[in-house]
């Protein structure tokens, strides 16, 4: 069928073909008439051949049309045959295979039958066997609890039990104990933190208000090389607290490196000349009696915060001797907890082997 229809559709291509040049012949146009009409005769001719082979190829494609059904028909009725007897044969297969899968299900429920009688015979053997097993073992409990081990071994057997719990009962307190010595010891640690930050930062206060200490001093009493002592030994300089002392620092004032002069130069403050680049900040001074006053807080704030450091190293001092004595008291719970499970383990090992002679005993007597 294949190779027919690639035969039908070769000579459709060629019908195909010479249908467009005889349309391309018919659509010329009129610039080429005379040309046509001279080749008139030979297209006439090249016309009727294509007709020709036109009729010749509607021929065969008739023939083979007809060719083509009947082969169809003769395709159809093998097509019905086959699936008749596909049929046919399926049911033949299905017959087959129900009357297998039947002999095979009487074959395995017979087999399984089989096997249950003999697993339920295994069954039964083992039961009586083991019937007879616990009865054996019964016996042997009984003629065990009959037989009475020596007083000796006996009493040594309970006496090793009394001394396994009372460890047992010293273990569990000393970890209790443990535990709390533990605890203790970290709230200890932590309040000894918390007092030593204190001190630290008490420390750092007190050395901020000493430095003001001596600085409020050096104001009252400057050193003699000092910009202050310059200035209150100067006579043109007087009253140098109402406009200098304003400027210039306590800082500025004590520092001896300024190198002071009195001019009237341009170059200077209120007639004061130094050395400004030694300079590095100003602050507005106090007179006599503020300066008095605040020496007089300060060391009073002084005072304060010594008496607050003495407390506190007395109170850091003692918590150091408590933690000492906690560290101790620990390392002596640890070391009787050594002790103590050393004991248990003996015990355990003593335990033991008079079990072995119990058994060795009962089974001599047996």
């Amino acid at each position: 069928i294949s190779k027919i229809v690639a035969v039908m559709e070769a000579d459709q291509s060629r019908i195909d073909l010479l249908d467009e040049d005889k349309l391309n012949f018919d659509n010329n146009d009129a610039a080429s008439y005379q040309l046509q009409a001279d080749n008139a005769p030979r297209y006439q001719q090249a016309l009727n051949d294509v007709n020709e082979i036109i009729e010749a190829f509607e021929g065969n494609l008739s023939k083979v049309q007809a060719k083509f059904e009947t082969l169809l028909q003769v395709l159809t009725l093998q097509k019905v045959k086959d699936e008749a007897r596909n049929h046919e044969q399926l049911a033949n297969v299905k017959e087959q295979s129900t009357l297998q899968l039947n002999v095979i299900n009487e074959t395995y429920q017979s087999q399984l039958s089989k096997l249950n009688e003999q697993l339920n015979d295994s069954f039964l053997k083992l039961t009586v066997h083991l019937q007879s097993l616990q009865n054996q073992l019964k016996m042997v409990e009984m003629q065990q609890q009959n037989v009475q081990v020596s007083e000796e071994l006996q009493s040594g057997i309970e006496v090793n039990n009394s001394n396994i719990s009372q460890v047992k009962d010293s273990l569990s307190d000393l970890l209790h104990v443990l535990s709390s010595d533990n605890e203790q010891l970290n709230t200890f640690e932590k309040q000894r933190t918390l007092l030593l930050d204190k001190h630290k930062q008490d420390n750092r206060q007190l050395e901020q208000i000493k430095q003001a200490r001596q600085q409020l001093q050096a104001q009252l009493l400057p050193d003699v090389d000092s910009l202050q002592y310059f200035l209150t030994n100067e006579a043109l300089a007087a009253g140098w607290k109402d406009n200098i002392g304003r400027v210039l620092s306590a800082q500025h004032l004590a520092r001896k490196d300024l190198n002071p002069q009195w001019g009237t130069s341009s170059n200077n403050l209120f007639g004061l000349q130094i050395d400004l680049e030694q300079l590095q900040d100003n602050d507005l001074q106090l007179n006599e009696n503020e300066l008095r006053e605040k020496l007089a807080e300060v060391e009073q704030k002084c005072d304060a915060l010594v008496q607050a450091l003495a407390a506190l190293e007395n109170q850091i001092n003692d918590l150091h001797k408590q933690i000492a004595r906690q560290l101790l008291l620990i390392s002596e719970r640890k070391q009787a907890l050594k002790q103590t499970e050393l004991k248990l383990s003996q015990f355990n090992t003593q335990s033991d082997n008079l079990q072995i002679k119990k058994q060795r005993y009962l089974k001599e007597a047996a």
